[in-house]
């Protein structure tokens, strides 16, 4: 069937120096995961980013959790967010497309169609960052 499975999505392994690893998962219209984002904002915030977050001795606020980086944090916050995220699904959509053409020229068309859908549903996710941050540099 040529109908999109509305359950499929993507997962990518994400590294930052001296943070645990964690994922980010690309949905199948392109949004990415709301845990996700929150992750990288936090991972990614800078100190004037925290002032409502912390209290007078810098020390975080006892209620805070993910859920305070839901949303954005600041301009200079959401860019880093979103240029870093569309560095990483770059690289990525570049891999599975590789993967794809090794994986076809060995004639294993299982895996070379996954990775191909693989980087169609990143593309999506990379689309979708570009339409909301035309300019947006990564």
């Amino acid at each position: 069937s040529d109908t999109p499975n509305p359950c499929n999505y993507e997962s990518l392994n994400v590294q930052l120096i001296r943070r645990p690893p964690f994922q980010v998962t690309v949905f199948l219209d392109g949004s990415v995961d709301v845990a996700s984002l929150a992750n990288l904002r936090s991972y990614l915030a800078e100190a004037e980013d925290l002032k409502g977050l912390v209290d007078d001795n810098g020390d975080a606020k006892a209620s805070m959790g993910l859920g305070a980086f839901s949303k954005p944090l600041s301009e200079r916050n959401e860019l880093d967010v979103q240029s870093f995220l569309a560095s990483t699904l770059d690289e990525a959509i570049e891999m599975a497309r590789s993967g794809a053409e090794t994986a076809e020229g060995a004639g294993d068309l299982l895996v070379a169609n996954y990775l191909s859908q693989r980087a169609s549903l990143l593309d999506k996710g990379l689309e979708r960052i570009k339409q909301k941050f035309p300019g947006l540099e990564f």
